[in-house]
């Protein structure tokens, strides 16, 4: 039971749109079509899978930790989309510039120790 529900807050921390504009890295739009169509549907089924093993509605059993994404979204969708552009910047640099790929390399790290304390776990 345990394993289930934290498989469930991981599927219930995934953010949907998050993974569309991370996705929107991917510069070949055919792969990236098709890989998210593939993690979307597999998203979908996972929390539909979960909640046949439980009696109750998710909305139902895990509210507190609904109440609690709710509280975090906008600032954790603040950072990831600053985590987005910074990626941006570091792929557009990295292979010219050392010492601003160097400096973006850091503030990405940064970024992602936020992510993590946002997100209450390891992401």
């Amino acid at each position: 039971r345990y394993t289930l529900i934290h498989i469930e807050t991981n599927l219930m921390n995934a953010d949907p749109e998050l993974m569309q504009a991370y996705a929107a890295l991917l510069p070949d739009e055919a792969a990236r079509k098709e890989m998210m169509q593939l993690i979307l549907s597999e998203h979908e089924e996972s929390l539909r899978q979960i909640a046949a093993l439980f009696e109750q509605d998710r909305v139902a059993r895990r509210q507190s930790l609904l109440d609690n994404l709710d509280r975090r979204q906008k600032p954790l969708r603040t950072l990831h989309y600053l985590q987005i552009d910074t990626l941006r910047q570091w792929r557009q640099v990295k292979e010219h510039d050392s010492t601003a790929a160097e400096l973006l390399l850091n503030k990405l790290l940064l970024i992602t120790t936020a992510i993590v304390g946002g997100l209450k776990n390891t992401g």
